[in-house]
């Protein structure tokens, strides 16, 4: 038998395919899947632990659902970009529910709003902020939220996202003066 530092990544998933459990062990322990998951989706989701956790077991079970379904295709690349492929999109399935928004816009807040202000009217421009990124597509809130509270730079969202730099600054400008045109409406 070989070892399994020698087992290509097409014989691994032909054996995850077959329902063998010692592949998926291999492919975990060869990938670090567990512990890739775990800080992707903990340094981008800031609800609580067992939330994260749900959406970790979430996640592996969809990446070892979709092998033993034969649903990889080494010919499109290569496995750990479908793997990583898996958790970004899992991640952005949460993050698109509203509940996901509640959150993020208010982690957004204190980033975007920093005002030497009373306190009654730093919390009249909180409402106003929240209001006016609620209005905007997902798109944009996503974009906002990655470079104005997670402090992303510019192509590390590009990256993130699988956009390029010029449509993330776009969105970004554009985003900023959707939201200037709506402050001056209110």
């Amino acid at each position: 038998m070989k070892e399994s530092a020698q087992i290509s990544e097409i014989d691994l998933v032909a054996r995850i395919k077959d329902g063998d459990p010692a592949a998926e062990s291999e492919l975990i322990k060869r990938f670090k899947v567990i512990e890739r998951i775990e800080v992707m989706i903990r340094a981008r989701i800031y609800t609580n632990r067992e939330d994260q956790d749900d959406l970790i077991n979430d996640v592996l079970l969809s990446v070892v659902t979709n092998l033993r379904r034969g649903m990889y295709n080494p010919e499109k690349g290569a496995l750990g970009s479908y793997l990583w492929g898996i958790v970004r999109n899992k991640l952005r399935d949460f993050m698109k529910p509203n509940a996901a928004r509640e959150r993020n816009m208010a982690a957004l807040e204190p980033n975007l709003v920093d005002f030497h202000e009373s306190a009654l009217v730093k919390n009249e421009r909180k409402n106003m902020l929240r209001t006016l990124v609620k209005q905007l597509d997902w798109k944009y809130q996503e974009i906002l939220i990655l470079r104005y509270y997670e402090d992303l730079s510019i192509d590390d969202i590009a990256a993130q996202l699988g956009l390029t730099a010029m449509q993330v600054y776009n969105r970004i400008h554009y985003a900023l003066a959707l939201m200037r045109e709506g402050f001056k409406k209110m």
